[in-house]
């Protein structure tokens, strides 16, 4: 499998807040976002003997192909971002 990275500053003469790895079952991208407040678009992705377990928080999405010629698996969270809207931490609950 061949994997490229490539990233680059959201605002030209800020710098580069994304941080994207790739290694053999796992990938994980942070998407860096500024200025009011720290966040960050978070997508990670891991390949499992049944399938893959995924997270996808913010405005990330997630897009799968199966060898098999099955449309795409694509994944978005809907959740609101908490850096916006704080009250929005209300919605997520620990499992």
């Amino acid at each position: 499998m061949r994997v490229t990275l490539a990233t680059s500053p959201g605002t030209p003469g800020w710098p580069n807040e994304d941080y994207a790895a790739v290694s053999p079952g796992a990938t994980v991208l942070l998407d860096g976002a500024r200025p009011a407040t720290p966040a960050a678009t978070v997508t990670a992705v891991r390949a499992g003997p049944d399938g893959i377990s995924y997270l996808a928080l913010s405005d990330s999405t997630i897009a799968a192909r199966y060898r098999d010629h099955r449309p795409p698996l694509v994944i978005s969270d809907t959740h609101p971002a908490a850096r916006v809207t704080p009250d929005a931490a209300h919605y997520f609950r620990a499992t």
